[in-house]
């Protein structure tokens, strides 16, 4: 019997501590933006032209080395020819990373290219962030801007490579190609360093190509990707280079003071509209109208800043029909939409009730009237007497006066109706109520085993 008493302080110890936790089981995963942005310039640069603005922009992206095969003029050496680097490319890719709205957190970034031509050996790709920017105008292999030249002569890069890869000689055109960028995306995102762009080196084995060449001759080592420009040309836009950028979207929610509202036709009144959320720049409140009502709404000023609140007076014209409508109010944020934001609209439900009815009594001529004592709240209406004919079998009419009436009509003062906020089930007591019952549960069957 003891070891019964312990258990059962046990478990409601248990049950104590239970009610201390706070719980929240309403809970809603982030949503997921995709974007796939285009490149605002890509190109390529050529050291063989290095006053130049490039080479072949137009067409392809060209990235590798030239090698050539020149015949020895001394007597000295035993082999006939010797061979060198001629050129070498590297390519340059900026994006518009401000497409990707501010308030989010980014989860991957990938660069995507498309082959054009196979290289005829094996060439080694390495991206890298760019150190410093360039004008598309005016830059080379040794210039970057009009009047400022490289650091490193091709394009200044970061000491660290992003991504690398290998493009092989057996790929087929069309093939693609991605890199993960998604380290210099988060720091341009989070304004830790500039956005420069992209710059792609080739890694190529040219100890390899010179000790062979003097016998095979020297040879082109490119791979040429798809440029914008060429992808268009050759009728197969999908093969322009994009960077894939996953995020969570940033949010900008909207809330009332009131979900609903009970007016009469020609009567107003003012609720308070609320933003929040995760997104930083600046919201505008928009609205529609569902159900056919004839609505005048106007909205407060406000400083469309994040967190905003204002005041929105709507008023049901006289002309609105009796019935049930629907006030959407809805976030804008100029730049951006629903495709990279999460909006949170809210609804106002208005209930509209007809107009109440006033009469007014024909003017006839009158003979008397018959006063009675009102009480207090209530309208009374003295009424003429009224001619009434009344038809007989004889071909005669009389008619008789009747004396004045009065009508009371009690006035009720207009009220407006707002429903409450909540009225749902709170799902923190179902959790514990449920969590309760099923200790209470073990607990009795304790008790019987016991028995």
């Amino acid at each position: 019997m003891e070891k019964t008493h312990r258990i059962l302080i046990g478990l409601l110890i248990c049950l104590l501590g239970l009610s201390m936790i706070p719980f929240n089981l309403t809970t809603s995963s982030p949503a997921k933006g995709e974007l796939k942005i285009p490149p605002d310039s890509d190109l390529y640069v050529a050291s063989d032209c290095s006053r130049c603005r490039r080479l072949y922009l137009e067409e392809e992206l060209r990235l590798g080395v030239e090698v050539v095969r020149i015949r020895r003029t001394d007597v000295y050496s035993h082999l006939a020819y010797r061979c060198e680097v001629i050129n070498r490319t590297t390519i340059l890719l900026k994006f518009n990373l401000s497409k990707i709205p501010p308030g989010g957190e980014i989860h991957r970034a990938e660069l995507h290219l498309f082959v054009m031509d196979p290289p005829p050996e094996d060439v080694g790709v390495f991206v890298y962030a760019l150190q410093e920017c360039y004008d598309e105008n005016y830059v080379s292999w040794t210039r970057r801007t009009v009047d400022k030249n490289w650091r490193v002569k091709g394009g200044t890069n970061e000491p660290d490579y992003l991504d690398k890869g290998t493009i092989s000689k057996t790929v087929v055109k069309g093939k693609s190609v991605s890199y993960i960028v998604t380290d210099y995306v988060v720091r341009v995102y989070e304004g830790q360093i500039q956005d420069c762009g992209l710059v792609l080196r080739p890694s190529v084995d040219t100890d390899k190509i010179l000790r062979e060449c003097p016998k095979r001759g020297g040879g082109n080592y490119y791979v040429d990707f798809f440029s914008k420009e060429g992808a268009v040309a050759e009728g197969v836009p999908r093969y322009a280079p994009y960077l894939y950028v996953e995020f969570t979207k940033p949010t900008a929610i909207l809330s009332l003071s009131t979900d609903k509202l009970t007016l009469e036709a020609g009567s107003s009144f003012a609720i308070q509209v609320s933003e929040s959320g995760t997104y930083p720049g600046p919201v505008e409140l928009r609205y529609k109208i569902f159900g056919g009502g004839s609505f005048d709404i106007k909205i407060g000023s406000y400083s469309k800043k994040p967190g905003f609140s204002v005041n929105v007076n709507i008023t049901a014209k006289a002309n609105t029909p009796p019935g049930t409508y629907t006030i959407e109010f809805y976030p804008v944020t100029p730049g951006y939409d629903a495709s990279t934001i999460e909006y949170g609209k809210a609804n106002l439900t208005v209930v509209v009730k007809g107009k109440p009815v006033t009469f007014t009594p024909t003017e006839t001529e009158t003979t008397e009237t018959t006063s009675q004592t009102t009480q207090p709240g209530t309208t009374t209406l003295t009424t003429p007497p009224v001619t009434i004919p009344t038809t007989t079998s004889q071909p005669q009419t009389t008619s008789q006066p009747s004396t004045a009436s009065t009508v009371t009509i009690t006035q009720q003062p207009s009220t407006t109706s707002e429903a409450p906020k909540g009225g749902g089930v709170d799902l923190t007591i179902i959790a514990m109520a449920g969590i309760i019952g099923i200790l209470l549960l073990a607990i009795i069957v304790v008790l019987i085993r016991r028995r």
